[in-house]
């Protein structure tokens, strides 16, 4: 099976937070006329962890699209701690969802 080309958008926001336990990303994009926000939290324990993509609607309210269970990326991931470059660990997991998201919007 061949993936699909990337998608273009435009990144218009990107966050990271980090503790010893636990360390999230969250990007916003934009895809044509719609926002997109992915967020991953990547917990201590496996089923805390959780990484969703999900679309602004013209509510301006997130109504979620797609999501990535954890057992499928939380051991390939470090555990949490000060030094962890969160962006940079939860980066391909964050593209991987924005990919499924927009796929599911372009239909």
């Amino acid at each position: 099976m061949i993936d699909p080309p990337a998608p273009a958008y435009i990144t218009l926001d990107d966050n990271t937070t980090g503790t010893r336990q636990r360390y999230t990303y969250t990007r916003i994009v934009r895809s044509g006329d719609r926002r997109i926000r992915v967020r991953i939290e990547r917990d201590t324990y496996r089923a805390q962890s959780s990484a969703t993509a999900e679309v602004l609607s013209e509510h301006l309210t997130w109504t979620h699209l797609v999501s990535e269970d954890p057992s499928s990326w939380h051991q390939t991931t470090p555990p949490g701690h000060w030094s962890v470059n969160c962006s940079h660990e939860l980066a391909d997991l964050a593209e991987r969802l924005l990919i499924r998201a927009t796929t599911v919007l372009n239909g």
